[in-house]
């Protein structure tokens, strides 16, 4: 009653809009842009601190991190209780994640970032 396998699906924000928390517990990634997508659509998220997921997540205020690696289940499960508890405690976390993620990530924030590095090559 807990988890739905919707299978493949093209409604993935219809989807996230059901969450109330986005786990991914990566061993390795890049900067994975699942973790701001959620974010967009107001889920906090708890991850592992591979590759940058790090960089996606305000630690304590959007989602929680974990170590790196191989990640055992008590943690896991003690990490899922804290972000539970965070949602409890705090109503407006979704909202909060989602300015975070846009003021963080947005498209013109992107190109703004580009441009600035750019220019101070120079």
């Amino acid at each position: 009653g807990r988890i739905l396998f919707t299978g493949i699906s093209r409604r993935v924000g219809f989807w996230l809009s059901h969450f109330d928390a986005f786990m991914l517990l990566s061993r390795f990634e890049g900067l994975p842009n699942v973790l701001i997508e959620a974010q967009f659509s107001g889920v906090p998220v708890v991850t592992t601190l591979a590759g940058g997921a790090g960089e996606a997540v305000q630690e304590g205020a959007t989602g929680l991190t974990l170590p790196s690696g191989e990640v055992e289940a008590a943690t896991v499960v003690r990490a899922m209780e804290r972000m539970r508890e965070m949602c409890r405690n705090d109503p407006d976390i979704g909202e909060k994640a989602r300015t975070w993620a846009t003021a963080r990530f947005s498209l013109e924030r992107m190109i703004a970032s580009t441009v600035n590095c750019y220019v101070n090559s120079y």
